[in-house]
């Protein structure tokens, strides 16, 4: 992942890990050790959670309310539904933008 750019491909991202989409770049309370990004945002209504699907391997876009004990399921293409509680992990990732492709 390019660290200060924000960005990460698909293929980088792993299941154990919330991707926290910020809705501002200029914003440094990631970094803030007292500071809880997941439903802590200010502007939590622009905020994703990103996780990636332990079934499939897509990116599972959530809102930033979206509470971290929290039991996620994902209907995959090929019909699998995997019930994922990586956003329990409590393992975060700043990115600026959502995952590409690669």
């Amino acid at each position: 992942m390019e660290q200060q750019k924000g960005i990460i491909k698909k293929s980088e991202m792993t299941t154990d890990i919330n991707y926290i989409l910020c809705p501002d770049p200029t914003c440094n309370s990631f970094f803030e050790s007292n500071f809880l990004c997941d439903g802590g945002c200010p502007r939590i209504k622009d905020e994703l959670i990103i996780i990636k699907c332990i079934g499939c391997g897509e990116p599972i876009m959530l809102p930033g309310d979206h509470h971290m004990w929290c039991r996620v399921d994902h209907y995959c293409a090929g019909g699998d539904v995997p019930g994922m509680f990586q956003r329990m992990s409590g393992k975060y990732r700043l990115i600026y933008e959502k995952p590409q492709e690669g």
